[in-house]
């Protein structure tokens, strides 16, 4: 397992994409860490 990246920061990274991504957005509803 040392060989591997941790899930969770993917997992992070993914969330914080997605969150960016809604911000851009002037309609969408971030639910996603809230």
């Amino acid at each position: 397992m040392a060989d591997r990246a941790d899930p969770m920061v993917a997992a992070a990274q993914i969330v914080v994409a997605v969150r960016d991504a809604a911000a851009k957005q002037a309609d969408a509803r971030a639910t996603v860490g809230a």
